[in-house]
């Protein structure tokens, strides 16, 4: 979430940013709550391999 926050402060700004960081969290808990699965944190290295993947 840090990394996502941090992106979307130099897209949006800060306010905008932390709503947008916010409403992620929230989706983030109903979709955990709604399949009743538990969250995997993911590491660093593997969010920066999947997000070089990606580009």
């Amino acid at each position: 979430m840090g990394t996502y926050l941090r992106r979307q402060r130099g897209r949006l700004g800060a306010p905008k940013a932390i709503s947008a960081t916010a409403h992620k969290l929230a989706r983030v808990v109903y979709a955990l709550m709604h399949h009743g699965v538990g969250y995997v944190k993911q590491s660093q290295e593997a969010f920066a391999e999947h997000t070089r993947a990606k580009v």
